[in-house]
C-alpha cells in the first residue's frame, strides 16, 4: 500500500525542524546518492565549485548545497517558499509525483505548529532585521526566514539548514 501523499506542507517542515532533513535529503549525504533516489537535478546553479560543477541543486522549492569543492557532500538544505507564492513543489518518495500545496505559512502558523509539536525554538537575532524575522529550532538548528510586509503578518519565506562547512579541499597556508 503507497503512503497517502500529503494535503499540506506543515508536516514536511515539522519533520525538517525535528530532523534536519527534509524526506531522503539529509547534510553529510552525497549528492549521487540523492540523485539515485530522486533522479536528476531540475535545475542547477549557475556558480560552480572549485571542481567546476554547480553547487546548488533544485528540485522544485527543494534546494540543495554542495560542497564546493570535490567531495559532493550536501552542506545544506532550502526550502524556498517565498518567491513561490505558498505553492511548494517536492519531489519526496511515496508521492508518486510532484504535487503542489498551496498554503498560507504565517509566523503564528508556523510558530504554534512547532510549539505542538514539542519544537523549541528561539529567535535568530543576527538574521532578524527590518523587514525579516528569523527563529532558529534550537536541537535541529533549522532556520525559519519570515518576511514582514508593510500590512499583515509574517510569512515564511525560507526554511533551511547548512551545518559547519568540513575540510575537503585544499589545506589552508600555514
Amino acid at each position: 500500500m503507497s503512503a497517502v501523499p500529503p494535503t499540506s506542507v506543515m508536516p514536511i517542515l515539522v519533520d525538517f525542524a525535528r530532523t534536519g532533513s527534509v524526506g531522503p535529503v539529509r547534510c553529510g549525504d552525497q549528492l549521487t546518492a540523492l540523485t539515485e533516489v530522486l533522479g536528476p537535478p531540475w535545475a542547477t546553479g549557475t556558480s560552480s565549485g572549485h571542481d567546476g560543477l554547480p553547487y546548488l541543486y533544485a528540485y522544485g522549492n527543494l534546494e540543495i548545497g554542495t560542497c564546493q569543492f570535490f567531495c559532493r557532500r550536501i552542506e545544506g538544505i532550502y526550502l524556498q517558499t517565498g518567491w513561490a507564492e505558498c505553492e511548494f513543489e517536492l519531489p519526496l518518495p511515496g508521492w508518486g509525483h510532484v504535487r503542489s500545496l498551496s498554503e498560507r505559512l504565517t509566523y503564528r502558523r508556523v510558530v504554534d505548529t512547532l510549539e505542538a509539536a514539542g519544537c523549541r525554538w528561539e529567535e535568530c537575532a543576527p538574521l532578524t532585521f527590518d523587514d525579516q524575522r528569523t527563529i532558529r529550532v534550537v536541537d535541529s538548528q533549522v532556520q525559519f526566514g519570515f518576511a514582514i510586509p508593510e500590512e499583515g503578518e509574517p510569512t515564511l519565506s525560507i526554511a533551511s539548514v547548512a551545518p559547519p562547512a568540513h575540510r575537503c579541499g585544499p589545506a589552508a597556508p600555514a
